[in-house]
């Protein structure tokens, strides 16, 4: 059985949607409990360290990935650190190429770049970049990041950007950059993944359907490039002492998230159709909750798919900071040893 590789989220939304603007002081403290988190889980045994990108939200403390993920290479030893995802069209694609090689060659090459468009029409409006020039930015970016990445001077004319003599020092430790994992559920997003990417990341639950269909067309696009694929996927988790305790209140704090962003229309899933059908047992199979050996049994579950799994414990409602560190330990202890023991995770 392939290993298994599980990263842990560092949520950067202090609390609820829309929330009070923090002061300087909470964002110190939210920021250093951040680090803190992050040196738990690499102590912990998590694989990963996995950060998003956010904008003009008042409940969002961090809002570049990059950024936080440098600091945090101060702070851990071996974890991967992973943008996910870097909105790579809201973006100078050479100032990211600095960025991510830089903190490659700082942290000894535990940099993974995952890259999506974005759909925030509210974040293109704030970096006054013309939504409709997404895919173009987006295929352009990545044509850049990886000629940027050889450590030599090139040109490069395109629709959206026109180069000459361009040069990114230091070049990244990992040979040819970063990997690069491409986001999306669609089937030009899993075909670029195959095409010009490293892996694919996937953020929202699928439908059975859909998941095969993708998985399909990508492990295809895959073989034919003679490419090794990888998937990562996200699951948010929690690990109580039963089932019965977890669903009692994560779960229902996770059906209000998914709602959030139904009623957005940014959640289409044959399981959530109406209001009506954000219930418990429609949650269970889209979670990884419960006792320790019910969160390794899912996750065993899903390494017959997946190569990496990224665990988020904290949503906009809840659990506490101090409530994440304690379930991050309980992840370390008792749920990463049993999955090593048995030959899902190395």
């Amino acid at each position: 059985m392939p290993r298994l590789r599980v990263g842990l989220s560092l949520n950067t939304n202090s609390g609820a949607y829309e929330n009070a603007v923090a002061t300087p002081e909470e964002n110190r403290s939210f920021v250093a409990a951040l680090i803190a988190q992050a040196q738990h889980a690499d102590r912990a045994g998590f694989d990963g360290i996995f950060v998003a990108e956010r904008h003009s939200r008042p409940e969002c403390r961090w809002p570049a990935p990059l950024q936080l993920l440098t600091l945090l290479a101060a702070h851990t030893s071996r974890v991967d650190l992973v943008t996910h995802v870097l909105l790579l069209p809201l973006h100078h694609p050479v100032d990211i190429a600095e960025q991510a090689a830089l903190l490659d060659v700082y942290s000894g090459g535990r940099l993974v770049l995952g890259i999506g468009m974005g759909f925030n029409q509210q974040y293109f409006d704030t970096f006054g970049v013309p939504i409709k020039q997404r895919l173009s930015r987006f295929e352009e970016g990545i044509d850049i990041l990886k000629l940027a990445w050889r450590g030599e001077p090139f040109d490069y004319h395109g629709k959206r950007h026109d180069l000459t003599g361009s040069v990114v020092l230091p070049a990244p430790e990992t040979p040819g950059g970063p990997p690069l994992w491409i986001g999306g559920q669609s089937l030009p997003s899993v075909r670029r993944a195959a095409a010009v990417g490293d892996g694919w990341v996937v953020a929202w639950p699928l439908g059975e359907e859909d998941w095969k269909r993708l998985t399909d067309e990508y492990y295809a696009g895959c073989e034919e490039r003679g490419k090794t694929p990888e998937i990562c996927v996200s699951r948010h988790c929690w690990v109580g002492e039963n089932r019965a305790e977890v669903e009692k209140w994560f779960v229902p704090m996770w059906l209000e998230e998914m709602k959030y962003y139904w009623k957005k229309g940014q959640l289409i899933h044959p399981d959530f159709a109406s209001e009506g059908d954000f219930t418990v047992d429609t949650a269970r199979k889209h979670l990884v909750y419960g006792s320790p050996s019910d969160c390794v049994e899912t996750l065993a579950e899903l390494a017959e798919s997946v190569d990496y799994v990224k665990l988020s414990l904290r949503l906009p409602l809840g659990p506490s900071m101090d409530e994440v560190d304690r379930c991050v330990t309980r992840v370390g202890a008792e749920v990463l040893p049993a999955l090593r023991a048995a030959g899902v995770s190395a």
